[in-house]
């Protein structure tokens, strides 16, 4: 949580300093970020009643957006409704 500011760092630059302060070996960091960029989708959690209520809100006929401080294509790769 430090080394990425509360997700202010991207990760390309926390794992290059997990992997040279904690001498990782056998995985690179580019590894790592990979790993993140397509497999942190899948353990995103959504916060209770979320997707009822998105849900609700879009069928009363809302027009829903979001807004984020993330990286655009990576953001984007995570869709709650459609």
């Amino acid at each position: 949580m430090e080394l990425d500011c509360r997700g202010h760092v991207w990760k390309d630059k926390v794992y290059q300093t997990l992997v040279r302060e904690f001498e990782i070996s056998g995985i690179s960091w580019a590894e790592l970020l990979d790993d993140y960029k397509t497999q942190f989708q899948f353990h995103c959690v959504p916060f209770p009643c979320a997707i009822e209520m998105l849900t609700t809100l879009k069928q009363q006929g809302y027009l829903l957006g979001i807004i984020t401080n993330g990286r655009g294509k990576f953001q984007g790769s995570i869709t709650l409704l459609r």
